[in-house]
């Protein structure tokens, strides 16, 4: 039997300490061979716009492929860019376990993803958090970075004012934490210890000569596709950079590329690896004043990791439909 999770009832499922712990081992075991992915290659749909990205990553007893449909076109008609739906199969039998949709669990792996990076990448006294974009990813980026460092402000920047004051309101109110709507993204920046980059932006919001000496950015928004920059070339050349993937952000980040190009980022040098930073492979931070700077383009172990956390209370809590494929 296999069972169908739908958005609705996946959100009540999402506890964020528990997908930043599956999260956390997942991304380390691939780094021991304790987990492991296949290399992402994203195929253009023929006479459209659609990019399909396959996301497929196994570990523990668990196997599971993520399909992601960016279609750049939907937002002038009012319908998600990003679209996907993950399988969840038996590592041991290749059973279908479940079917789920993949919105809520993408926006909780990619928190969880950067709530590692920071544990990682920070300095441990935390501090202030800023957010440049309030959309989908920035509830649940302040949700999960308050798990892992002591957040006492929040610093909120979108191009639209009254958004940012919205979110403000509400996320104060929920998170018991003060959040103040900045004037600018500059002002986000210089104020904040962490900060989240969480826009699909075609040029540059952040600049490096914003940036201040020991602050850590995960650089998260932009979609799997070239033309996207959140970050300018001098804010990655001034920091050292983590990847959750090498080889997918040597093909898809144009933040590493456009540095690259300037001579800021050297590319012969092998772009060190969250994996290989949690199992101490390699150092992360290595003082106080060194700015750190995490690109997230997103894989499939936290697509499976996450899945597999929520599946497990599916069936515990008994929610969401069963049904027999093979029926």
């Amino acid at each position: 039997m296999t069972l169908i999770l739908t958005h609705s009832e996946i959100e009540p499922l999402i506890n964020m300490a528990e997908v930043i712990a599956a999260v956390e081992r997942g991304i380390g075991g691939l780094a021991v061979g304790a987990a492991t992915q296949a290399d992402r290659d994203p195929i253009s749909t023929p006479g459209g716009e659609t990019l399909l990205v396959p996301m497929l990553a196994a570990v523990d007893r668990f196997g599971g492929m993520k399909l992601l449909a960016d279609t750049l076109g939907n937002a002038s008609a009012g319908r998600p860019t990003q679209q996907s739906t993950i399988v969840l199969v038996d590592a041991l039998t290749g059973s279908c376990l479940a079917i789920l949709h993949g919105a809520a669990v993408t926006r909780a792996r990619t928190a969880a993803a950067s709530a590692v990076a920071t544990k990682y990448l920070a300095r441990s006294q935390g501090g202030s958090l800023g957010l440049i974009g309030v959309g989908a990813l920035a509830g649940p980026h302040l949700e999960a970075l308050r798990l892992v460092r002591s957040i006492d402000t929040v610093h909120v920047w979108s191009r639209t004012a009254a958004s940012a004051q919205r979110f403000a309101e509400q996320a104060s109110d929920r998170f018991g934490v003060k959040v103040e709507a900045a004037a600018s993204a500059e002002d986000v920046v210089r104020n904040s210890d962490i900060l989240c980059t969480l826009t699909p932006s075609l040029e540059p919001v952040v600049r490096g000569r914003w940036l201040t000496p020991g602050m850590h950015i995960n650089a998260v928004g932009t979609p799997p596709r070239l033309g996207f920059r959140e970050v300018d070339e001098h804010a990655v050349g001034r920091a050292k950079v983590v990847v959750d993937d090498r080889r997918v952000a040597a093909l898809e980040s144009d933040e590493l590329r456009a540095a690259i190009a300037a001579g800021l980022l050297d590319g012969d040098t092998r772009l060190d690896e969250l994996s290989d930073v949690i199992a101490g492979k390699v150092a992360g931070r290595t003082d106080d004043d060194q700015i750190t700077l995490y690109k997230s383009l997103g894989t499939g172990i936290q697509d499976v990791t996450t899945a597999a956390v929520i599946y497990a209370k599916a069936i515990a809590s008994g929610v969401g439909t069963m049904i027999n494929l093979r029926g």
